[in-house]
């Protein structure tokens, strides 16, 4: 007789949870097959914004629909993976208190002050129906949106988040970010910071990222000091730019704020170049928004959160665009947000979880019933995409 197996550890739990919910995601977009499908038959007939598109289009005549909604619900799925990653990785360092005081995933952060213009934030901000409103206006925006089952999910994991107990030390930069939104139209939109940033600091970001490509990257002591600088002085012109925030959180001792960008090692040098100048309206919007925290306690890294023993690959010469202790690889990174070596087996536990729902399921035979279903003409020789016998 074999032993029973071991009961799973919390953060165990949370890696199968996950797994689930990413099938659960794809499985969704299976049932929006129908809906989609009429509705994009209906939407683009010829009118396909690339000439590739056309002649799918026209040589697969009434299966295109099927075809493109297929190819596309699935690829938007997968394409979803860095918002479950953040999602993932928040909720192993939630589960850690000891280790982790306050965590926010972009998502969260949004979600704390997003608000439609000229609309006081309400009471019920953190409520699972407040913030399911908020990503159903987001939602609206796409043809390719998710499904109401993904947005219900969304929603209770985000006020989950933000409404755990003991309440976290963000409530001061939760005012803060209130306060960002009604000035110069700052706030946060789609998950991603909408900052007014200040011409100067543009000019500097660029000045930094050429001196790096020359192999003349400046301390990272300076280059904190120079954001500083410009955190202090009155603001002039300037223009609205969307800035990153994947996971941002506090460790126990409050001591400093800390800030991953989630990075993959294919980037190429002129989308690293734009993360060195990113990275530092990343910190200029923390010094700005976290005031109390001094410029040097803010931590700005960026993670490969995905590819193994990864960096970015060099450039020629003697160009370096980032300091060796900005750069969190890939095993240290989930070491991090574990707290023990090997941590990133729990990836491949999500990974398996999620293929083994995918196996139980009846994807493939809904996907097939879906293709080989009977077909009406209706008038004007159009076929009748939904209509069965």
């Amino acid at each position: 007789m074999q032993p029973p197996k071991p009961e799973p550890t919390p953060l165990e739990t949370i890696a199968l949870d996950g797994g689930a919910s990413i099938a659960a995601s794809i499985l969704a977009r299976v049932d929006e097959f129908p809906k989609r499908e009429s509705f994009l038959n209906k939407l683009m007939k010829h009118d396909l914004e690339s000439v590739p598109s056309q002649i799918l289009w026209r040589g697969l005549e009434d299966e295109a629909a099927p075809v493109f909604v297929v190819y596309k619900l699935l690829h938007e799925a997968f394409s979803n993976s860095p918002s479950f990653f953040r999602r993932f990785i928040t909720s192993l360092m939630a589960a850690q208190p000891e280790r982790f005081a306050t965590v926010f995933s972009r998502e969260t952060l949004w979600s704390v002050v997003a608000r439609a213009p000229g609309l006081e934030v309400p009471d019920d901000w953190a409520s699972p129906a407040c913030i399911r409103c908020l990503l159903e206006s987001l939602n609206k925006k796409s043809f390719w949106r998710r499904s109401d089952a993904e947005l219900v999910r969304d929603a209770e994991s985000i006020s989950a988040a933000l409404t755990k107990t003991p309440k976290g030390s963000f409530h001061s930069g939760v005012e803060t970010l209130r306060r960002l939104q009604t000035e110069r139209a700052t706030g946060l939109t789609n998950g991603n910071l909408l900052l007014f940033v200040p011409a100067k600091l543009n000019q500097y970001a660029s000045e930094v990222a050429e001196l790096g490509t020359q192999g003349r990257l400046p301390e990272l002591k300076e280059l904190c000091a120079k954001v500083h600088e410009v955190v202090r002085d009155p603001l002039g012109e300037g223009r609205h730019q969307s800035i990153p925030i994947d996971v941002l959180f506090t460790e126990p001792d409050g001591e400093s704020l800390e800030c991953f960008l989630l990075v993959r090692k294919k980037a190429t040098v002129a989308e690293q170049i734009e993360l060195r100048k990113k990275s530092l309206l990343v910190r200029y919007f923390l010094k700005f928004a976290f005031s109390a925290y001094d410029i040097e306690k803010l931590n700005v890294r960026f993670a490969f959160y995905l590819d193994p023993h990864a960096t970015f690959e060099p450039l020629a010469g003697r160009g370096m665009l980032f300091h060796r202790e900005e750069l969190v690889e890939f095993e240290e990174f989930w070491k991090i947000v574990t707290g023990k070596p090997g941590g990133v087996e729990l990836i491949f536990k999500a990974r398996d979880a999620a293929a083994d729902k995918l196996k139980s399921s009846t994807l493939m035979a809904r996907i097939k019933t879906h293709f080989n279903r009977d077909r009406k003409m209706n008038r004007g020789g159009q076929v009748g995409l939904f209509d069965r016998t």
